[in-house]
C-alpha cells in the first residue's frame, strides 16, 4: 500500500525537494502543511486520503445515520471528536470524518474493542452537521495548525 507521501509525489502535487523537510511529520500535520503552505485544496486532498487509507469518500446525504446511536455515550464521544457517528452493530462502529489522521480519532480506533469503519466526507458536510461555519470551501479548519 502506498503512503500518503508516496501518493503526493506520484500525483506531482509538490516536488520531492519541497516534501523533504516534512518526511517525519505525522499525516495530520502534513495535511495542514499541504493546505496552508502549498495551497492544496480540500478537493485535491480527499482523493489522496481515500487512496492512502482505503477509505470510501461518500456524500453525507447518502449515508443513513442512526439517530439513537448518535445520542448514546459512544455517539457523543464520537461527536466530541468532530466526527459523525453513523451507526453501530455487533462488530463495527461506523464513523464519518473529514480527517482520519486526527489524533483523538486514531486513539479511539486503536482503543476500541470493535472494528472502526471510517467514511470520508468533506469539511462542509461536517460543518453543516454541527451547524458551524467553515472559513472557506478550500480550507480544512478541522485539520488544525501545523507547527513547522
Amino acid at each position: 500500500m502506498s503512503t500518503l507521501q508516496d501518493i503526493i509525489l506520484d500525483r506531482n502535487l509538490i516536488s520531492a525537494q519541497d516534501l523533504a523537510p516534512y518526511r517525519e511529520v505525522s499525516n495530520f500535520t502534513l495535511l495542514t502543511i499541504l493546505n496552508q503552505q502549498f495551497q492544496i485544496t480540500e478537493t485535491e486532498l480527499y482523493p489522496l486520503i481515500q487512496k492512502a487509507e482505503n477509505i470510501p469518500f461518500i456524500p453525507l446525504s447518502t449515508l443513513t445515520i442512526d439517530p439513537q446511536f448518535s445520542e448514546t455515550k459512544l455517539g457523543k464521544e464520537i461527536k466530541n471528536m468532530q466526527c459523525i457517528p453513523i451507526y453501530e452493530n455487533q462488530t463495527t462502529i461506523h464513523i464519518a470524518t473529514n480527517n482520519p489522521y486526527q489524533p483523538a480519532l486514531q486513539q479511539f480506533t486503536s482503543n476500541s474493542n470493535k472494528k472502526v469503519a471510517l467514511t470520508l466526507i468533506n469539511q462542509k458536510e461536517i460543518a453543516t452537521f454541527f451547524h458551524t461555519k467553515t472559513t472557506s470551501e478550500n480550507t480544512l479548519p478541522q485539520i488544525g495548525r501545523a507547527h513547522v
